[in-house]
């Protein structure tokens, strides 16, 4: 799974784990984007998904249980926040969308 992120990384923000991002950085930002995939799997126990950065509420609430709180953990978090906009501004995403 982290050998597929990491490709997914790369390949849609090239130099972001290379050379921008420091070692550890990029492992937390590649373990917030597993858990943002992932999230609807949060109760199946996937080894992947164990030992996280972050709790799965911050991901899932504004999905399943939004209040103006929950966007804001999610918000709080500059990966998420950035990712929120590749989303909403890429091809890829809009794409997808």
């Amino acid at each position: 799974m982290i050998d597929s992120l990491t490709a997914f990384v790369k390949d849609e923000f090239p130099g972001l784990v290379d050379h921008i991002l420091s070692p550890c950085a990029a492992e937390e930002f590649t373990d917030l984007l597993m858990v943002l995939i992932m999230s609807h799997r949060f109760e199946k126990q996937d080894p992947c998904l164990k030992d996280t950065f972050i709790e799965f509420s911050i991901v899932r609430d504004p999905m399943y249980k939004y209040s103006c709180q929950a966007q804001e953990k999610f918000l709080n978090f500059p990966a998420y926040s950035f990712l929120l906009m590749w989303f909403a501004v890429s091809p890829t995403g809009l794409l997808f969308a």
